[in-house]
C-alpha cells in the first residue's frame, strides 16, 4: 500500500509554484534503488556505464523512474527466485536503458495497473520508445530508447 501511495504521488503533476519536497532522483541514485530492492529480496546487478549519467534532466529522470516501476514489477510478479539485470547505456544519441529478470515472464493482467503504460509513457514524451514483454528463454524484459541530443533537451520538462 505504501508504495502504490508513493508511486500515485509521483503520477500527480505538482500544481505550477509548488517546489519539489527533494531532488529528483535520478540515474546517479541507481545504486542506492538497487540496495532497496536488494533489501526486499530481490538480487539485482546494475551495469551503468561511465557518462550514462550525463543526459538532460528530463532523460535522467524518466530512465529511473521506468528502472524503478521494471524492478517493482519484477518483485510483485517474478516470483521468489527471480534475479534482475540493470544495464544503461549511451549509443551515440540514444540512453539505453534495459531491465531484464529471470522470474516467471508473465505481465500483469490487463487493466491491473500502470506499470508498463506509464513507463512507456514517460518514454514517448521525450520522442524514445519502450518494449516490454516475455523473454523466449523465460523472464521479462524491459528496454527503453530515450533521446539524448537536441530532441530530448526540448522537452526537458516532461516526466
Amino acid at each position: 500500500d505504501g508504495l502504490r501511495a508513493e508511486v500515485e504521488a509521483l503520477r500527480r503533476e505538482p500544481e505550477s509554484g509548488d517546489a519539489p519536497l527533494r531532488p529528483h532522483a535520478g540515474l546517479r541514485d541507481l545504486d542506492r534503488l538497487a540496495e532497496r530492492i536488494r533489501s526486499s529480496g530481490l538480487a539485482v546487478t546494475v551495469d551503468a556505464e561511465d557518462g550514462s549519467a550525463d543526459v538532460p534532466a528530463g532523460v535522467d529522470r524518466a530512465a529511473y523512474r521506468i528502472v524503478q516501476e521494471a524492478l517493482t514489477n519484477v518483485l510483485r510478479h517474478g516470483g521468489p527466485e527471480a534475479t534482475a539485470r540493470v544495464r544503461v547505456a549511451k549509443d551515440g544519441g540514444v540512453l539505453d536503458v534495459e531491465v531484464v529478470d529471470t522470474g516467471r515472464g508473465t505481465a500483469a493482467p490487463a487493466g491491473s495497473g500502470h506499470g508498463i503504460a506509464g513507463m512507456r509513457e514517460r518514454a514517448e514524451a521525450l520522442g524514445g520508445t519502450l518494449e516490454a514483454g516475455p523473454r523466449p528463454a523465460g523472464g521479462f524484459a524491459v528496454r527503453a530508447r530515450l533521446p539524448v541530443g537536441d530532441a530530448a533537451q526540448s522537452v526537458e520538462g516532461s516526466p
